[in-house]
């Protein structure tokens, strides 16, 4: 792998502070014949509404990849049992994935941030029935790239001073994962959440409690 950066930042008079970079990036594997250039953008830019900078909004892109790895492409089968073996795929292609955020942030610590991530090529490993076996039983994995994969969230953080011996950290993340594994297939669309807090109760003689 070759690679070249180049990066780039400014801030203007009115605080507005920009970050830009951008990464190429040559791939050659011999063994498999494979060879791809890569180019990776990605911006920062903050945008302050007042001179305190108390308040203010935060926007992000990001390009990456993710090489599958030797054991994923190796095509020496691998028995995992009487009807189930695991093969390599060595035409897995890299995956790439775009990365966008939008964050306000208010007195420096409380977060609120929408964004999205796109992943072409996702791969993953899949289970299929070995074509080969006129039974029917032996069972296939092996991994593959998937057409592509869109996350949306949305997430907020909260750290609150309720007393002086009283802080609870709040954290909470909704998600719609939405994917197409290939063109004879549907479009599927999931929604889930996450969420969890941290409480810190202080007392005296130094104890504390943590919840």
């Amino acid at each position: 792998i070759g690679a070249l950066y180049a990066t780039y930042s400014t801030r203007f008079s009115n605080n507005i502070a920009l970050t830009a970079g951008l990464r190429g990036e040559y791939t050659y594997i011999p063994q498999l014949n494979q060879k791809y250039l890569s180019i990776f953008p990605n911006a920062n830019l903050s945008v302050p509404f007042n001179q305190a900078q108390t308040m203010m909004m935060i926007a992000t892109y990001s390009r990456s990849i993710n090489r599958p790895s030797f054991w994923s492409m190796n095509p020496q089968r691998s028995q995992l049992s009487e009807y189930s073996y695991q093969v390599g795929n060595p035409d897995l292609r890299p995956s790439y994935s775009n990365n966008y955020s939008l964050t306000s942030v208010l007195f420096y610590k409380y977060t609120l941030s929408v964004g999205g991530n796109h992943i072409k090529n996702n791969i993953q490993q899949v289970c299929v029935v070995d074509s080969n076996d006129a039974s029917g039983r032996t069972l296939k994995y092996y991994t593959t790239n998937m057409k592509d994969f869109w996350q949306f969230y949305i997430s907020m953080n909260a750290p609150v001073n309720i007393t002086d011996w009283w802080n609870l950290n709040l954290n909470l993340t909704a998600l719609n994962l939405n994917q197409q594994i290939s063109d004879a297939d549907a479009r599927t669309r999931n929604w889930c959440s996450v969420g969890n807090f941290n409480s810190t109760v202080t007392l005296p003689h130094k104890w504390f409690i943590d919840i």
